[in-house]
């Protein structure tokens, strides 16, 4: 659960289908994980790439946590007209997530996840502004300035 919002993990805290689904899972992937040690399935050079690749993601994503942790912080709580609109639009979803009603313990998650999609908006122009600056960058390169 980590880099999840405090309000979102204090509700998956309190749903039992989510713990059980995360137990699952978890033991699944150990599970598979002993057996592929078993089998020397990362021992070749093939899979040392595919693991350096892996490894390389997981960084940028870290990094990409990162930033935007920094943004929520900069981000403005929505108002209460923000959160029941957000509420109304996306209920179905919601209710998957243990959400019934917009009450007391429902608003700040919610509030985290339009602040989320915020940064997430956010991100998207940082990542379109360091492309374009690359792409000005190696076209100066090109003509010699």
């Amino acid at each position: 659960m980590s880099g999840r919002p405090p309000a979102q993990i204090a509700l998956l805290k309190n749903n039992e289908r989510a713990k059980q689904e995360f137990s699952e899972g978890l033991i699944s992937q150990i599970l598979l994980l002993i057996e592929a040690d078993k089998k020397d399935f990362f021992g070749t050079e093939q899979m040392s790439d595919f693991l350096d690749t892996a490894y390389k993601s997981l960084k940028v994503e870290h990094y990409t946590q990162k930033i935007t942790e920094k943004l929520l912080e900069k981000i403005a709580e929505p108002t209460e007209q923000d959160i029941e609109s957000f509420y109304n639009q996306f209920k179905n979803h919601l209710v998957a997530e243990g959400i019934v009603e917009l009450n007391a313990q429902a608003i700040p998650y919610i509030s985290q996840l339009i602040k989320g999609q915020q940064a997430q908006q956010q991100m998207m122009i940082k990542m379109s502004d360091l492309k374009n600056k690359s792409i000005i960058e190696i076209n100066r390169k090109v003509i010699g300035k």
